[in-house]
């Protein structure tokens, strides 16, 4: 995969002065614009409504978070909540994959960072002490609106944040990726600190991912975080089951489980491809090529576009399945139904999480 460049680096005057900040456009050696505010500058500035702005991509702004960090994951209220948060530390990611939500959900090609950590921070050390009292550990990501590793070779911030994550033991960090940028990141190994993958078969991953790395990539970046010390967790979503989808998922469930530890794997998750009905469009016009909308999906129990039941529940019996076969490491399902997790996990209910010792909390 190609590395994330930039031309212009908008840096609000607020967070200028930060050292990250500054070691950040020492290494990006792109012309860095100080501004006021990021929505204001956005607003301006790019005309083109994101994703027809060719242009925004090759602009990063950085600045400050003005709403809270720790927020839980946006999953439609009638679906079984795994207890996930995301940690807001950025908006947007240049790997374009065919499916993405944020296609029909930002309104610029422009990624965002914020850094004012030390607010973060503040935040962290109230949820861990909330989740002590609670004799709770909430597990926090920052790889819900972005990848989480995409931008660490022109940042480093992703040594920042672990060092502040560190001593917080009742919160885990889930770093999220389609990436191989591990580089910075294999000297800060942390028991609280997980590293993940998401994950699809070669032939998917090369028609609806082109940006990202490819799957033999992704497993010996996973290989290496493994022998740096880190646990590793992934994530099979969106599953898209294409024809010939049974085999093409379970050589990657092998090709993943010949090449990781099953030891050192924290969890993995199931989640098929589902969109909001606007975003069919989108893909259609902006991506051509793919496959991803050749299955029938239509509109399912909480308005999105989805496969049929039935489908869905013989992909996650089968992927189950497989993934059984080398180990009972956790799995979970994202953004189902609580009627599709007693279909798929029913020596567990009611109490999924607690059996699994994933260390989630409902919301």
């Amino acid at each position: 995969m190609n590395p994330v460049t930039f031309n212009t680096i908008y840096v609000e005057k607020d967070v200028l002065q930060y050292p990250w900040v500054q070691e950040c456009l020492n290494l990006c050696k792109a012309s860095v614009i100080e501004i006021q505010s990021i929505a204001e500058e956005i607003d301006r500035s790019f005309v083109l409504p994101y994703p027809q702005d060719p242009i925004g991509a090759k602009s990063l702004f950085i600045g400050k978070q003005r709403g809270i960090f720790i927020r839980p994951c946006p999953c439609s209220l009638e679906t079984k909540r795994c207890g996930y948060h995301y940690l807001s530390l950025g908006i947007g990611c240049p790997l374009e994959c065919t499916y993405c939500f944020l296609q029909g959900f930002l309104n610029t090609s422009s990624p965002i960072l914020y850094v004012n950590f030390p607010d973060m921070e503040k935040e962290l050390k109230e949820w861990n002490q909330k989740m002590q009292n609670m004799g709770k550990i909430l597990r926090l990501g920052t790889g819900e609106m972005t990848d989480s590793l995409i931008f660490d070779p022109i940042s480093h911030f992703t040594r920042k944040l672990i060092d502040i994550f560190s001593p917080f033991d009742h919160l885990h960090l889930e770093l999220k990726t389609k990436s191989t940028c591990i580089e910075n990141i294999l000297d800060k190994a942390s028991p609280n600190v997980f590293i993940a993958w998401s994950l699809n078969p070669a032939s998917i991953i090369e028609q609806e991912e082109r940006e990202a790395a490819s799957l033999q990539e992704r497993l010996m970046a996973a290989k290496k975080i493994v022998q740096a010390g880190f646990s590793v967790a992934f994530h099979f979503d969106p599953i898209i089951p294409i024809d010939g989808w049974e085999d093409l998922y379970k050589k990657t469930v092998e090709q993943l489980f010949t090449t990781i530890p099953a030891s050192s794997i924290a969890w993995i998750s199931l989640g098929i491809f589902r969109i909001f009905p606007g975003l069919r469009d989108t893909i259609r016009q902006r991506h051509p090529y793919s496959q991803v909308l050749l299955g029938e999906i239509l509109p399912s129990f909480d308005g999105k576009l989805r496969y049929l039941k039935k489908i869905r529940v013989d992909v996650y019996k089968k992927m189950k399945q497989w993934i059984q076969n080398y180990s009972n490491v956790p799995l979970y399902l994202c953004m189902e139904s609580e009627e599709m997790w007693e279909e798929i996990f029913p020596e567990h209910a009611p109490n999924w999480f607690d059996i699994h010792q994933c260390y989630f909390i409902e919301s």
